[in-house]
């Protein structure tokens, strides 16, 4: 589109939002995505996934810095927005508490394969030749 200096017109504000708001929707369904998740190994994929959605989102917010007029539709798109954001947000705390809770099961999980392995090294020492019990192997 050309104005009347006949310089390039990107799209609208909010033609920008809807954009915004598509691309946050696909967000909010990533988070879902992860939420469902059996295997936190199967999240890679979907952070990449939603990694590129940002990176257009952020792309966006860089034209939607330009001041303009706001009409009822894009007061209306914004309003979506937030509500969506809000959405993401609490998906992306639920994970979050998710994730810490598997870190520590598997801190428990190490300190127990470290206590075995003590205890097998203490057994291997007391079979070992020399050590204090004679072992037939």
């Amino acid at each position: 589109m050309a104005n009347d200096h006949g310089t390039r017109k990107g799209p609208s504000q909010e033609a920008l939002l809807a954009r915004k708001l598509e691309l946050m929707k696909e967000v909010f369904e990533a988070t879902q995505r992860e939420l469902l998740l059996v295997d936190l190994e199967l999240l890679s994929p979907i952070l990449e996934s939603k990694e590129a959605l940002f990176a257009e989102i952020v792309r966006i917010d860089g034209e939607l810095a330009q001041p303009a007029r706001q009409g009822g539709r894009q007061s209306s798109l914004e309003q979506e927005l937030a509500e969506v954001v809000s959405a993401i947000l609490e998906n992306e705390k639920t994970l979050e508490t998710r994730i810490q809770e598997e870190q520590s099961r598997l801190r428990e999980e190490l300190r127990d394969v470290g206590r075995q392995t003590r205890l097998r090294q203490y057994l291997d020492r007391l079979s070992s030749p020399g050590g204090r019990i004679n072992v037939k192997k």
